[in-house]
């Protein structure tokens, strides 16, 4: 039993031993490390694709304004690139321009509420199917409980799974397009991107197809517990 440590066990073993089969935060833990993996580099491609098509937009307006003493043109445009991430997570009411920031250009609001989207529907994806499975009672065992692995499984065959994965794919493909159409430098923008569409349809694509086991389980296996080494809730998935 994991609740008694046998003699001559290791202190690592028994805490193992408890991450494992005992303490039921480590499913919740799993699931948000392991399960949910695609997407970080789908937001973080996504939040690639605002500051590389800020940069291409409002690059533009540097060569008609004034240089300061000693100031080149591509130190303006690390300056440009500077205010554009600043600019994501800054609302246009609490900015501060800096003088590489041309005065007329008032347009930068629109950066911000492009990450915000972006965090909105990650965190809305994530909090939707962790509810979804807390409810199923998925999170009240450890990550190497039969429950918690039955409960993964039919998630992804869910109304629920495909209807986020299809709301997250529409509202991702329609940001994109809008970008693109706001921007002037439309080219220069798709050649500096092809790698972050890459990583978001690869993401999209594993969140898509989540692999059930090729077998038909019974209730009989919620009741199981397996062996998991508890360096595996890192990176081992249930599939």
């Amino acid at each position: 039993m994991c609740m008694s440590m046998p003699c001559g066990c290791r202190f690592w073993r028994w805490c193992a031993c408890r991450l494992r089969r005992c303490c039921p935060s480590s499913a919740l833990l799993h699931f948000i490390l392991a399960e949910l993996r695609p997407i970080y580099p789908l937001y973080l491609s996504a939040y690639g694709i605002i500051t590389k098509g800020g940069s291409q937009t409002f690059q533009k307006y540097t060569v008609t304004s004034d240089f300061a003493l000693n100031e080149t043109m591509l130190d303006r445009f690390f300056c440009i690139e500077e205010e554009v991430m600043w600019g994501c997570w800054t609302p246009m009411a609490a900015w501060q321009p800096r003088k590489c920031w041309p005065q007329a250009l008032s347009n930068r609001d629109r950066l911000y509420w492009f990450n915000v989207i972006c965090i909105s529907l990650n965190v809305g994806f994530v909090v939707v199917l962790m509810v979804y499975l807390a409810r199923k009672g998925a999170f009240a065992s450890g990550f190497s409980s039969g429950h918690y692995l039955a409960c993964t499984w039919r998630l992804g065959e869910s109304p629920v799974y495909r209807c986020c994965i299809t709301s997250m794919i529409l509202c991702f493909s329609a940001g994109f397009l809008t970008a693109l159409l706001m921007t002037s430098r439309k080219i220069d923008m798709l050649r500096g991107i092809g790698l972050e569409v890459a990583v978001i349809v690869v993401s999209i694509i594993c969140l898509w197809q989540r692999q059930s086991p090729p077998f038909t389980f019974s209730n009989k296996l919620e009741t199981l517990c397996f062996r998991r080494p508890w360096h595996s809730i890192l990176w081992q998935t249930n599939e």
